[in-house]
């Protein structure tokens, strides 16, 4: 068995490719945090947006299956379609999984289906902003490629997320649930397989953000349990990265009529309208700030970070939307993106959250 790096893969379907590679760049502008304007969050820098390709391959006798991981193995290669596969051996994101897949006996049931779209090649962690990003929306972009009765006919395959929030988007994207097999249970071979990338997982291709919004986005707003716009809201986190002294800093908000969210669990639609009736979002940085998408042009997001933990994923997003943008971390910002680092909890002085948003909303 081979497998194929990136480029390798690249070079391997090139003639299958169906979609040209669409590169986007945005210039993003300096933040400074809010409390210190000597103090720079993210520095003013050009960011280069994933490229997008698409390929439609013919199998033409080869013996082909999607993998338990949702790679596509064909004439006993494996292709990478998708970011993070660093190599076979080392890799925690993917190529460790891929290696247990091949070595490990497939008892799975086989089931043969004409077209098969197998839309992510590894596992990843069950997350909001993963499946929003790299999964809906890059399935919108086949769906935009593809004639619409070989989408609608089509089964897409890859390791189901089991969450409350994926078959909800898959609704939405217009995909029957008969029409979804997870790759871990069923063996997929096929005569035709559509397969497309993801190539950074910080900065996503705009087309994508807009594919997803162009399909998903008048059915929600058809379901706007509310309406009434221009609130500011605070979101909450329960997990790691929490606002240690949060209690008092939502009391202070009250001051300024923020409707307060906890974190719980909530459909797509109630997602929907919390951020598309807000004027100004603010919580600790983390994947509920996807949905960003769905806000209003012109809206705010205020993040707050740990100081270690000072990601620009959110301000990209926000300079793709035409939205505003602030940040703030209380102390030395410290870079240190190992994995611990993602779960530190964050100190906000009040004082300065305070002060900062007497400026902002009085004249406002």
């Amino acid at each position: 068995m081979e497998y194929l790096e990136k480029e390798e893969t690249l070079a391997y379907l090139a003639d299958c490719l169906i979609s040209p590679d669409n590169n986007y760049s945005i210039q993003l502008p300096e933040v400074k945090n809010v409390a210190d304007k000597n103090k720079i969050i993210f520095s003013k820098s050009m960011m280069e947006g994933s490229r997008n390709f698409i390929w439609d391959y013919k199998a033409e006798g080869k013996k082909s299956n999607v993998l338990r991981i949702g790679s596509v193995v064909t004439d006993n290669k494996v292709l990478q379609t998708d970011f993070g596969y660093p190599r076979l051996f080392t890799d925690d994101f993917g190529g460790k999984h891929v290696f247990k897949d091949l070595i490990t006996s497939d008892s799975r049931p086989t089931l043969h289906a004409h077209t098969v779209i197998a839309p992510w090649s590894h596992y990843i962690r069950k997350e909001y902003y993963m499946f929003v990003i790299f999964v809906a929306a890059k399935l919108c972009r086949i769906k935009d490629a593809l004639p619409k009765e070989i989408f609608d006919e089509a089964i897409v395959s890859y390791p189901l997320f089991y969450t409350t929030f994926e078959p909800e988007y898959l609704e939405l994207i217009g995909i029957r649930a008969d029409k979804i097999i997870d790759s871990r249970l069923t063996k997929l071979t096929f005569d035709q397989c559509i397969l497309a990338n993801n190539d950074n997982w910080v900065y996503p291709n705009a087309s994508d953000v807009f594919a997803l919004k162009k399909y998903a986005e008048p059915k929600l707003e058809a379901l706007n349990i509310n309406s009434e716009g221009d609130k500011r809201i605070y979101i909450c986190r329960s997990g790691r990265r929490q606002v240690v002294n949060e209690r008092a800093l939502i009391k202070m908000l009250e001051k300024f009529d923020f409707v307060i969210y906890e974190d719980q669990t909530r459909t797509v639609a109630e997602q929907y309208a919390m951020y598309h009736n807000a004027s100004f979002i603010m919580g600790p940085h983390g994947s509920s700030f996807t949905n960003i998408i769905w806000c209003k042009a012109g809206a705010h997001l205020f993040e707050l970070f740990p100081p270690r933990y000072v990601y620009n994923f959110f301000h990209y997003l926000a300079e793709m939307l035409g939205l505003n943008y602030s940040a703030y971390c209380n102390g030395p910002i410290a870079y240190d993106y190992r994995n611990k680092t993602i779960n530190d909890d964050i100190t906000v002085s009040i004082a300065e959250i305070e002060k900062y948003l007497e400026e902002y909303f009085g004249c406002r």
